[in-house]
């Protein structure tokens, strides 16, 4: 039994899995940081407060809500073009429709 979870864990797709969750929480991270950072102070300037996340609509914070939108496309658009985009870079150069040299078929 313990051997069959050892071949579990190690297996390619539970691994890369992990790494991916990893990433994804570390990017999830800068991603807010940024957001926090740079376009709250920005966003600042055109909304009532000091910053975007300050910003109310009676008892609702607004801003902060906002913010979590934003972040969220941000993060909706790099994994759009790291699943849309990045799958079509390694077929260039293959030949006609990205397959490699496959030869002819028997």
């Amino acid at each position: 039994m313990i051997q069959e979870f050892k071949e579990f864990i190690n297996k390619g797709n539970l691994v890369d899995l992990a790494v991916a969750f990893v990433l994804g929480t570390a990017f999830a991270a800068l991603v807010a940081a940024f957001i926090e950072t740079m376009i709250d102070p920005l966003l600042g300037y055109i909304t009532p407060g000091d910053n975007l996340a300050s910003w109310e609509a009676g008892p609702f914070l607004v801003g902060a809500f906002v913010l979590a939108i934003i972040a969220f496309l941000a993060i909706a658009l790099v994994i759009f073009f790291v699943v849309k985009v990045q799958p079509d870079e390694p077929s260039r150069g293959r030949g006609r429709g990205g397959r490699g040299d496959l030869g002819s078929p028997s």
